[in-house]
């Protein structure tokens, strides 16, 4: 083990001499002792000039290791290092990920069920006021918050979709679309539709990847389309799912750079992954169709 650290503090090759290994099996076992001599071969694995380990290697004193040898496995340990570089790049985008995803759920609590409990506080306490001096205000005040009570529960539970993936996996990719679209409509105030067949037919993480489409479409929409009026289809032929997201808002060049471009890169990317296709139409003041398509049974 010494000289296992000694290579990776000087960085250099080393080769080690007549190594001894014995092996015994449990007791209650046939034992048997094998006594081989090995020659070793420590190589350092080195990312970035700076050694993180070393590569190890038995073989038998019979077996010469030529220069060309000596120099293919050091190049295999270069590799080991780069493979371990992007084990730790993957692991970090992995933890990025999990934050941005923990960040957007913070805020979409923030600006949708905390807004509304907070409002419906005021308004049950404008009720109470006026239920003995004005019963009329106190019924009005009190449709208020049923407003806004309904709209928090179809929030918490497109939410829910987002922070339990198991129970758009229970429910299906319908139910979690309609309860997206019905959020928006309480939300924003835009008038919202869901169009859907039968549960298409799509492995898990496809439905999951076709749900994270429409929610980045939809805060679109909210966000730049100035839209009045949404709808989402889910519809499926005998070999494909189309998922089409239609809003009257202002539309854009999509040819061109615009607000929400990249989210629709995303969604791009998304598609393609599926093996799908996504396509974009819209013109200036005459709305946007998004239409992606993809093989059923991916």
């Amino acid at each position: 083990m010494n000289d296992c650290f000694e290579v990776v503090k000087r960085g250099e090759f080393s080769e080690l001499n007549v190594v001894k290994f014995q092996e015994a099996l449990d007791k209650k076992e046939i034992i048997k002792i094998i006594e081989n001599d090995y020659s070793q071969i420590i190589l350092p694995v080195i990312i970035h000039d700076n050694s993180i380990g070393v590569l190890v290697l038995e073989f038998r004193p019979s077996l010469e290791l030529a220069p060309e040898k000596i120099r293919l496995l050091t190049a295999f340990a270069n590799q080991a290092g780069v493979a371990l570089e992007n084990m730790k790049l993957y692991a970090r985008a992995q933890e990025k990920a999990a934050f941005d995803e923990r960040q957007h759920l913070a805020r979409e609590l923030h600006d949708s069920v905390s807004q509304a409990l907070y409002s419906i506080v005021l308004g049950s306490h404008a009720a109470k006021k006026q239920l003995e001096r004005n019963p009329k205000k106190a019924v009005d005040a009190l449709e208020y918050v049923q407003n806004l009570a309904e709209a928090g529960l179809a929030e918490m539970r497109a939410l829910i979709f987002e922070l339990r993936p198991e129970v758009l996996e229970q429910e299906g990719l319908q139910v979690a679309l309609s309860k997206q679209v019905q959020a928006l409509e309480v939300r924003h105030n835009l008038k919202a539709e869901f169009e859907g067949e039968l549960e298409p037919n799509l492995v898990f993480a496809s439905k999951q990847s076709l749900l994270r489409i429409v929610q980045e479409a939809l805060h679109n929409i909210v966000k730049h389309a100035s839209a009045s009026e949404v709808k989402v289809s889910l519809l499926e032929t005998e070999s494909k799912v189309k998922l089409i997201i239609a809003d009257d808002g202002i539309g854009f060049n999509s040819q061109a750079d615009f607000p929400g471009h990249w989210g629709l890169k995303s969604m791009q990317e998304r598609s393609h992954a599926l093996g799908g296709s996504f396509y974009i139409e819209s013109k200036a003041n005459q709305g946007t169709v998004i239409t992606i398509e993809v093989p059923s049974n991916v």
